[in-house]
């Protein structure tokens, strides 16, 4: 019973985790207007995702497409946590 509880909560975790990270990179594309509304909406998804993201691109450098230098980092980072979620739902599977 706790096992289904904690597989779920597990689940939701890394997908919130997931959506906040493309609305990160969202976010890094798209200049919204900061107001007394978005502002704290950006910062927290910042705030949540940096650290996640900030990880990555220590070990990844960014790829130099033309004069510009592509941030891979949010692509890894979900592609890690997609492989942690799956052990971790291994993992529970067992118990």
């Amino acid at each position: 019973m706790w096992q289904a509880f904690i597989a779920q909560f597990v689940n939701r975790l890394f997908w919130l985790i997931e959506i906040l990270i493309l609305a990160h990179v969202i976010l890094s594309w798209i200049p919204i207007p900061s107001n007394r509304f978005t502002e704290p909406i950006k910062r927290f998804i910042y705030d949540v995702t940096e650290p996640i993201l900030g990880l990555f691109r220590s070990l990844l450098p960014p790829v130099m497409v033309g004069d510009m230098g592509l941030d891979l980092s949010p692509f890894v980072a979900m592609l890690v946590l997609e492989l942690l979620r799956s052990l971790i739902m291994r993992i529970l599977s067992l118990l």
